[in-house]
């Protein structure tokens, strides 16, 4: 994938546990640039790897991470990422930070406006 492409696509950090994992690689499907976050490098099961298809992949810690929400639109998020989540809505107020699939509907209209222009 060329670096243009990820212009105008939505940016997802996803940060989240197994049980979410299948909302972000939604996104990634249709599109979005999904970074998945890991604060180690762990191989991946069957599942793991099913559920990331379509991310890129990064090991970072708190600060590193930080800096990706600076750019990110979306960020999922299972509580377990060891990030302030009051300090991140403050710094960045256009971030939709979401658990799982509840807020699935506003990311995907959120990826529609953008694509739009």
């Amino acid at each position: 994938m060329h670096a243009h492409v990820h212009e105008r696509c939505v940016r997802v950090v996803d940060t989240t546990d197994a049980p979410s994992w299948s909302s972000a690689r939604l996104l990634a499907d249709l599109g979005a640039d999904v970074i998945r976050v890991d604060t180690r490098a762990t191989p991946l099961g069957p599942l793991a790897a099913t559920r990331h298809v379509n991310k890129r992949s990064v090991v970072c810690d708190d600060q590193q991470l930080r800096e990706l929400l600076a750019e990110a639109d979306i960020w999922f998020d299972s509580g377990s990422s060891g990030v302030d989540v009051t300090e991140v809505r403050t710094q960045h107020p256009q971030l939709v930070k979401t658990l799982g699939s509840a807020a699935l509907t506003i990311a995907l209209a959120k990826m529609a406006n953008r694509m739009r222009g």
